[in-house]
């Protein structure tokens, strides 16, 4: 009887392994994802009012339960339709439309995971933006392959492909090893095996009762010191690559500078007529700025650093009330902040249209 339980275990647990396996995981989100925005038995916990207010399972508690309140503007372009707007980018940016850049002809978004084609236009002003979080720079940036892999690919290049290029394979970090199996393997197997609403009110009455009696949050969520909003645990913790405390080298960011420099000077080569970077700060940095590491400033105001910049962390900082530009329950900011970090890109547009006019 022993040995059938223990083969019963081993079976188990090498089925354990083969589910978390990502190919495996996206495929049962993917099922999953049909029953997202209902009430289904089997549906997954939604996340519409903040990731991690979902994650945390606080979705319950109003304050942290702020959904998207994006608005787009037609901005002022006094009828000078010249630039074609490249923007390389991820969550901040994907549900900004073309409508909300001013100057544009043409313009088109693709987030760091897909592949973005360029064609460039020689009657245009070409612009390329690349946008990234603060809590990825370092999982992105810091890693010279990405530049070594980018003249790789480069070489293949053509002419008849005119200016094609996969600017996906330029800023993606992948693994040299691959492992099969999911760095992420405890999270994956929480959500394929408890990840469902039939479950989902013991989660939540342990979140309640953490929060409430002790005030505390689980899971990736952090309360922060003001008790106003929750942060990415990762991003604050000592431990973490990402934690917006830790104490960070002059080698380190010279490493990122370096890179940014490589990639800069590869696209105007291309052809493109300006490159900007832009970090989108954490909210940490913002709301609770002691013993930051100023990790966003140092990179801009490195010496070595060719790229212009679209610095949206200044203007993040010198507010007032910063507690108006997040949202309480999620990672990103919202709709004053994105409008802040819209207004200073379509103030350069303006400027470089009517330059080349």
């Amino acid at each position: 009887m022993k040995k059938i339980i223990a083969y019963i275990c081993v079976f188990l647990g090498l089925l354990a392994m083969f589910i978390s396996q990502e190919s495996i995981t996206n495929r049962i989100w993917q099922w999953n994802n049909i029953h997202v925005n209902s009430n289904a038995f089997f549906g997954k916990h939604s996340y519409e009012g903040g990731g991690l207010s979902g994650m945390a399972y606080l979705d319950d508690v109003k304050l942290f339960n702020d959904t998207k309140n994006f608005t787009f503007k037609k901005p002022i372009d006094n009828n000078i339709k010249n630039i074609d707007l490249y923007l390389f980018g991820d969550s901040f940016t994907e549900d900004i439309p073309d409508s909300a850049f001013c100057n544009t002809d043409y313009f088109t978004y693709n987030n760091y995971t897909k592949t973005l084609n360029y064609d460039l236009d020689k009657t245009k002003i070409n612009i390329l933006i690349i946008e990234v979080s603060e809590r990825l720079i370092f999982e992105r940036y810091n890693n010279y392959i990405i530049f070594e892999r980018l003249k790789k690919d480069s070489l293949s290049i053509t002419p008849k492909l005119k200016k094609k290029y996969e600017v996906n394979t330029t800023l993606q970090i992948r693994n040299t090893v691959k492992n099969p199996y999911s760095q992420m393997m405890n999270k994956n197997l929480e959500y394929i095996l408890f990840d469902y609403n039939f479950i989902n009110w013991v989660k939540r009455l342990k979140a309640d009762m953490n929060y409430y009696l002790f005030n505390r949050a689980t899971g990736s969520a952090v309360i922060s010191n003001n008790k106003q909003f929750l942060f990415y645990k990762p991003t604050i913790d000592p431990q973490s690559t990402n934690c917006i405390y830790r104490q960070i080298s002059n080698k380190e960011v010279n490493g990122i500078v370096t890179v940014l420099n490589e990639i800069y000077s590869h696209y105007l080569n291309e052809g493109f007529s300006e490159v900007y970077f832009s970090i989108i700060p954490d909210p940490a940095a913002i709301l609770q700025p002691e013993n930051y590491n100023n990790l966003v400033p140092q990179i801009y105001n490195n010496k070595l650093l060719k790229m212009p910049v679209l610095d949206v962390y200044s203007l993040f900082f010198k507010q007032d009330n910063p507690q108006i530009l997040f949202r309480h329950g999620d990672t990103h900011w919202n709709n004053n902040g994105m409008q802040i970090w819209l207004q200073l890109v379509n103030d350069e547009l303006r400027k470089i249209s009517s330059s080349k006019k």
